[in-house]
């Protein structure tokens, strides 16, 4: 891993904030963007959870699979994420050029994202935390409190 659980927590505070300004700027609060909010705040809960149970595996090693397993969770989260980020670019892009508004940048992105994805963001978000906890747990059953 070449960030800390605490950097990626840190990452997914600011995805959270940045889509706060969605929801606030969606007529209706958009639901799904309030509940991909609330997983995001989770997921950065959980990954500081992780760095304290991490740094205090027993003798300092922690499995193989279970570090195989971080890697991949975060190296998806990294994905989506990103995909976050590039939606935000949208609306920076669209004040310039003709305002689109937050609604459809967010339907078009949830759209594509249903699309290319598989499943919602949302979906998504609640796999990632499904797995960190696992993860926790593997660790806190391996000799950590």
């Amino acid at each position: 891993m070449d960030r800390s659980f605490v950097q990626f927590a840190g990452e997914t505070e600011d995805a959270a904030a940045a889509l706060q300004v969605f929801l606030d700027a969606t007529p209706g609060r958009d639901p799904y963007i309030a509940a991909s909010i609330e997983e995001l705040l989770a997921l950065s809960s959980a990954l500081n959870t992780l760095d304290r149970v991490w740094r205090s595996a027993r003798y300092g090693r922690v499995p193989s699979r279970v570090t195989d397993d971080a890697d991949l969770v975060l190296r998806s989260l990294q994905c989506t994420l990103d995909a976050l980020q590039d939606m935000f670019g949208e609306t920076r892009f669209s004040k310039y050029g003709g305002a689109i508004p937050y609604e459809v940048i967010w339907e078009t992105f949830s759209s594509r994202f249903r699309v290319d994805e598989g499943f919602s963001l949302n979906a998504r978000l609640e796999m990632y935390s499904v797995f960190l906890k696992g993860i926790i747990d593997v660790l806190r059953g391996y000799g950590n409190n």
